[in-house]
C-alpha cells in the first residue's frame, strides 16, 4: 500500500475513532478536531467514508450535517456502541463544543461517576465530562433542557465536593456549566453563589456556536 494510502485510512480511522469517542459530530467539528482544512475538503473526505457513517440533518443548528458511526463503521474499528439518531443529539454536539473550545483534551471522558464521601455517606457525581485543563481538573455539566431544580441539586452536590477536592488537590475543583441562554447563565451563576460553589457559565454565544 502506498503511502498515501496508508496517511488516507489513518486519517479515516482517526474520525472513526473520535466519533465512537464522541458520539456524534457536526461536519464543523470534526474539521476542527481532525484539522480537515476547509468546509470542500472537509466534506469530500466524509464523503468518502459514507460506507461507515450515518448523517442526518440537525434542525437544532441550522439543518447542519451530523454525523455518527453505522454497523459498518463500529465493526471497522471493533466497537460495541451503535448509536440512534434522538432528541439527544444537541446534548452530544454541545458537550463537542467545549471539548473543541478547550483544545480537544487528552483525558476528555465522558459521563464517568465520580465517588466521594462525606462523614460516613458515599456521593456520587456523574458530570457530562471531566478533564483537565492548565493542570487543574475540570467538570463539565451540560445545561440543554435541564430543570434548574435538578441545576440545583448538581450545585449542592459540588458544593459537598469542594472543601474535600480542595484537601486533596490544592485547589477548588473547576465546575464549567455551558448553557443555551443569558438569562440560564445568570441563574446558574445565582444558584453557584447561594451555594458558596465558583462556577464558570458558558453560553453559545461565547463559544461562538450560534
Amino acid at each position: 500500500m502506498s503511502t498515501i494510502l496508508v496517511r488516507k485510512r489513518e486519517r479515516q480511522e482517526r474520525i472513526l475513532l473520535s466519533l465512537d469517542r464522541l458520539g456524534f459530530a457536526t461536519r464543523e467539528q470534526l474539521q476542527q478536531v481532525h484539522a480537515l482544512g476547509q468546509k470542500r475538503n472537509a466534506l469530500k473526505i466524509l464523503q468518502g467514508m459514507s460506507e461507515w457513517l450515518n448523517v442526518r440533518r440537525h434542525p437544532e443548528r441550522d439543518c447542519a450535517n451530523v454525523y455518527y458511526l453505522n454497523k459498518e463503521g463500529c465493526r471497522m474499528i471493533g466497537s460495541e456502541t451503535e448509536r440512534k439518531y434522538t432528541s439527544e443529539v444537541e446534548h452530544y454536539l454541545m458537550r463537542n463544543d467545549v471539548y473543541i473550545h478547550f483544545n480537544c483534551p487528552d483525558d476528555f471522558v465522558v459521563e464517568r461517576e465520580v465517588a466521594f464521601r462525606v462523614g460516613h455517606a458515599e456521593k456520587i457525581i456523574k458530570p457530562d465530562a471531566r478533564f483537565s485543563y492548565d493542570d487543574k481538573i475540570c467538570f463539565l455539566e451540560v445545561d440543554r433542557t435541564q430543570s434548574m431544580a435538578a441545576n440545583k441539586k448538581k450545585i449542592e452536590r459540588y458544593a459537598e465536593l469542594s472543601p474535600l477536592f480542595q484537601e486533596q488537590f490544592a485547589y477548588p475543583p473547576v465546575i464549567i456549566f455551558y448553557t443555551l441562554t443569558e438569562s440560564r447563565r445568570e441563574r446558574l451563576y445565582s444558584l453557584a453563589e447561594e451555594h458558596g460553589v465558583k462556577v464558570m457559565v458558558l453560553s453559545r454565544y461565547d463559544l461562538k456556536t450560534v
